[in-house]
């Protein structure tokens, strides 16, 4: 029986420069991290508790073939109460200092290795999960005012470009760079919106979601590749082709809907296209 050991209390300076990588905070969220090392998973609220579910080994057999072990290994795990230890680390380029703590308990020397060790930052918004073995788990995190956080963790063979750094983002509250973006002019923002969108750029605090949404006709074929999502703009980018045997002129009011467009624009001068000719066009509009 493999148990998940819990630490909390910790003063962050974490070993060696982590750099946070941003994801959407989600009801549901996958994570993946290599086994043999230490991954921060770095939330957008304070932690009240976390509850593991059962840990699954995965042995690696070959590189085409897993065996699970389907025995449950691990029972469910609650966040313990835990004495404070020092010790000191340093993330995304900060010098912050970690309190570590050991468990209130002794620890039974029989038991066997643990799958996965966890500890909770001192400010209760931080986990640092450190794995010795493959196989995967889920646990619930609570603290969230909406819902709680139910994360998919699965660890695998150490690999050198997986992530170590995940950093939840809760894009329903507007960032700083967000505010002070959208603090200019109203037709500063569009401008703006349309620049980074032509440069497939992601203004900063943005949400981008990538997505396949396609509308055929005889005429045409409309794909929505990318929305970008701010506090009060979205920007949408569209592919656009001409599926005719004869010129088509993209006429702008195809994407306007009352009371939410404030813009359009089309890559092509012009707006025609020959037959089997491509184009991108971009609408900024008012987010809800």
């Amino acid at each position: 029986m493999f148990k998940i050991f819990i630490q909390t209390v910790f003063s962050l300076t974490l070993i060696g420069a982590l750099y946070a990588k941003d994801f959407p905070l989600q009801k549901r969220v996958e994570v993946e991290i290599s086994n043999h090392s230490t991954t921060v998973l770095e939330f957008p609220f304070k932690i009240q508790d976390i509850r593991f579910d059962k840990f699954k080994r995965i042995t690696y057999v070959s590189k085409n073939e897993l065996q699970q072990d389907k025995e449950d290994l691990t029972e469910g795990v609650t966040v313990p109460s835990l004495e404070k230890v020092t010790e000191t680390k340093v993330v995304n380029g900060k010098k912050i200092t970690v309190v570590k703590s050991g468990p209130t308990s002794t620890p039974n020397k029989n038991t066997q290795e643990k799958p996965l060790r966890i500890k909770k930052s001192k400010d209760g918004n931080i986990v640092e999960l450190e794995a010795s073995m493959t196989g995967s788990t889920k646990a619930i995190v609570w603290g969230y005012e909406h819902y709680p956080i139910m994360l998919e963790i699965k660890i695998v063979k150490a690999s050198k470009e997986a992530n170590d750094y995940f950093k939840f983002i809760d894009y329903s509250i507007p960032t700083k760079e967000v505010k002070e973006f959208e603090a200019a002019s109203h037709e500063t923002v569009i401008q703006k919106l349309l620049l980074d969108g032509y440069l497939e750029q992601t203004p900063k605090g943005y949400e981008k979601t990538v997505l396949n949404g396609v509308e055929k006709t005889n005429d045409y074929i409309l794909q929505l590749n990318t929305v970008l999502t701010g506090k009060e703009y979205m920007l949408k980018e569209y592919s656009f082709m001409n599926t005719s045997d004869k010129d088509f002129k993209i006429d702008e009011k195809m994407f306007y809907q009352k009371g939410s467009v404030y813009a359009v624009s089309v890559e092509k001068l012009g707006r025609v296209l020959q037959p089997n000719e491509k184009t991108r066009v971009f609408v900024v509009l008012k987010k809800g």
